[in-house]
């Protein structure tokens, strides 16, 4: 089974969700028994979108980043994690994200040797 976690972005610009919860149904619908999917409350919030409408479309909505990082395989957000994170990512977890490692050595010093 694939279990994505979908954290709220950590910095303080980004209004953005990775994934929207047309998404989520789709992702479900289409994989019903292989596919789970966890979303930090209110990760959706700033978009334009309610942990209502996550759990409406088949999500679980988790209380915590702690949550996310402990349900889920496969982490998908908009930007790099933020540093207050980098002690949940373990060698299971996948992250998809667009990093920048150019402007943050601590980035790819603390994800490289995961």
């Amino acid at each position: 089974m694939y279990r994505i976690g979908i954290p709220n972005e950590q910095h303080q610009t980004e209004r953005r969700v990775s994934i929207i919860p047309s998404d989520v149904m789709r992702l479900i619908r289409d994989n019903p028994n292989n596919i789970a999917i966890y979303i930090q409350s209110n990760a959706g919030k700033e978009a334009g979108y309610s942990d209502i409408d996550y759990a409406a479309c088949g999500a679980t909505i988790v209380d915590t980043i702690q949550e996310v990082y402990e349900n889920a395989d496969i982490i998908v957000r908009v930007k790099e994690p933020h540093p207050s994170e980098f002690h949940y990512i373990t060698s299971r977890h996948t992250v998809m994200a667009f990093f920048h490692f150019g402007k943050n050595i601590n980035l790819h010093i603390n994800i490289n040797p995961l």
